[in-house]
């Protein structure tokens, strides 16, 4: 049996073909799929990021102040605050944080009891990983800790 043989510039227009139906195929899967970013406002976040850093560092100086445990009910996030934080009213903002979805995000005022524990609800939430931004001010410094929450 003889094969036939495909002519050099059928051959190249089949390439050529091929890789236009895989670039505009790519082209659909991205268009496709949402790109997120951190934060609508990242650019701004980025200009106050040496700010961010000094209220972390002045967070973490003072100690490990801030637990974030899922309540018995699994309907609430417990966050407790003790030592030097409790001793004083702390007010301030409690974000929770969706890394996958900026649509997700929550914004609370962080005030705690008088024993230093303020419930967060979870109703709603999606499951998985979620991270827990507290910011707050006292004698006029800011402070900023950031922890990661499993949501149940």
């Amino acid at each position: 049996m003889h094969m036939p043989r495909i002519h050099w510039g059928a051959g190249v227009a089949l390439v050529y073909a091929a890789f236009a139906c895989g670039t505009l195929g790519f082209v659909g899967f991205a268009i496709a799929h949402p790109v997120e970013l951190v934060g609508a406002d990242y650019y701004a976040r980025s200009l106050a990021h040496d700010a961010r850093m000094a209220a972390t560092a002045r967070a973490d100086g003072l100690g490990d102040l801030f637990t974030c445990v899922p309540s018995g009910d699994g309907r609430a996030l417990i966050v407790t605050t003790r030592g030097r934080a409790s001793a004083a009213p702390v007010t301030g903002s409690l974000t929770l944080y969706r890394p996958s979805d900026v649509r997700a995000d929550r914004t609370l005022p962080f005030a705690p009891d008088a024993r230093g524990v303020q419930r967060v609800s979870i109703e709603g939430l999606a499951r998985g990983r979620w991270v827990l931004q507290l910011q707050w001010r006292a004698q006029g410094l800011a402070y900023y800790h950031e922890q990661h929450v499993v949501v149940p």
